[in-house]
């Protein structure tokens, strides 16, 4: 029995944020892929996206669904729209999902953007950082 308890406290969730374009040049998906070897059964996001780019004040939750911008803030300078959410689908290991799509504002200057995230499961904060830091990764339009 400790053999098994201990097999199983090495499983773990591990969960990544990816960009991708969507089917429509103007619009930009955000997925969470699960790379660990146990399932997330649920887990919170958050996302911030500059203002300047956004064609409304809203994201399509899993591709379909207005979901609201929680508020306004800024970071680095930019004010970002910061939008959150409990997802209750399980992720499984291998598997990736939509979590979120937006319209490019029309006339979105070409440019590098940053967009701020996090990430948090039942098995912590991914990636392992302070409970308050944001992740960054930037999103690259026209150019």
């Amino acid at each position: 029995q400790d053999e098994i308890m201990a097999v199983e406290r090495l499983r773990r969730a591990s969960l990544e944020f990816s960009i991708a374009a969507g089917d429509r040049a103007q619009t930009v998906n955000f997925f969470v892929s699960n790379s660990g070897n146990k399932t997330a059964y649920t887990y919170y996001w958050h996302l911030m996206i500059p203002v300047s780019i956004m064609h409304e004040n809203q994201v399509w939750r899993g591709g379909n669904t207005p979901f609201p911008c929680l508020d306004e803030c800024q970071m680095e300078g930019q004010s970002v729209r910061h939008f959150t959410a409990y997802q209750s689908d399980p992720l499984f290991p291998t598997r990736r999902t939509l979590i979120a799509s937006f319209a490019l504002a029309t006339g979105a200057p070409p440019g590098v953007y940053p967009i701020f995230w996090s990430i948090i499961c039942e098995d912590g904060k991914n990636p392992e950082t302070a409970e308050t830091e944001m992740n960054r990764t930037t999103l690259t339009i026209g150019t």
